[in-house]
């Protein structure tokens, strides 16, 4: 139980340490003020899991990883690749079925994750009308930023002590694919409710790969969208704006997760073809 623990903590630091690298590289090359830093980190972010799943090499992480693979959100592209040729392999699927059939769940959890977070934070709002300068009222001081290898120690950390509390309740709830996907709704609501008193966006000022990677980055994000709207701190515009990016980011996992599966494919056409298939000797 502990080495699991250990595993999932470990692999979830390092998701950290990589959206936290391409974060400061977008930093240094678009400047600080960017609002759009992380979401290029976490398309980036999708597109190097997606890669790195064609060389096989997320095949050979995943099962050791634990909730440490399960809760950032570009570990998705990993996910939905595999979900796809797996469908294709064992359920005799088109391509296109088994897109749908791996992506449906996840699909289904965080468009729920979306609807909840929004009318949670309408109402917070409402409830809190005159906080200043649109920031919510905090439970915990603003951190002042810390150096850059802070940081990268700060973001290993926060996703490690996630990876290892997410694989504890794994390990204690033994839940079902579906009750995965109800953890992970449960995530995404959770972040929603911690940005309400600022502790999402006092932990991202430490490490912002840390808090950008996991899906409680993601309900962080819908509430600071509709905080900015529904409080009169911006324009609605800004708001749409914000989900519209929020929506591309998580497209793109499923584009790189079906580019993935599609390549990889290609390439090793025996993990896509039924076993029958795949040992029918090859006609001189």
């Amino acid at each position: 139980m502990g080495k699991a623990i250990l595993k999932a903590g470990l692999i979830g630091g390092c998701y950290g340490l990589l959206c936290e690298a391409l974060y400061c590289i977008y930093r240094a090359i678009l400047g600080p003020e960017n609002t759009y830093l992380s979401a290029f980190s976490l398309v980036t972010g999708g597109l190097i899991v997606g890669i790195l799943y064609v060389c096989g090499i997320m095949q050979k992480i995943e099962p050791h990883g634990g909730f440490g693979s399960i809760i950032p959100l570009i570990g998705l592209t990993s996910a939905v690749a595999g979900g796809i040729n797996a469908t294709r392999k064992n359920e005799k699927k088109t391509f296109i079925d088994s897109f749908w059939s791996a992506g449906k769940p996840s699909m289904i959890m965080l468009m729920s994750g979306l609807v909840v977070s929004m009318i949670l934070a309408m109402v917070f709002t409402q409830l809190m009308p005159n906080a200043d300068a649109g920031v919510p009222p905090l439970l915990i001081a603003t951190p002042a930023p810390v150096a850059i290898w802070l940081e990268f120690i700060f973001s290993f950390l926060i996703m490690a002590v996630i990876g290892a509390v997410g694989q504890i309740f794994l390990m204690l709830l033994k839940p079902t694919f579906t009750g995965v996907m109800g953890m992970l709704f449960a995530a995404y609501v959770l972040g929603c409710i911690l940005a309400m008193f600022g502790v999402i966006q006092a932990l991202a000022v430490l490490g912002h790969g840390g808090m950008d990677v996991p899906i409680l980055g993601g309900g962080e994000f819908v509430f600071t969208s509709i905080w900015l709207g529904e409080g009169g701190f911006a324009p609605w515009f800004v708001t749409f704006v914000r989900l519209t990016i929020f929506s591309g980011i998580i497209a793109s996992q499923y584009l790189w997760g079906g580019l993935a599966a599609a390549i990889r494919g290609k390439l090793h056409p025996e993990e896509v073809l039924p076993d029958e298939v795949a040992a029918e000797p090859v006609a001189a």
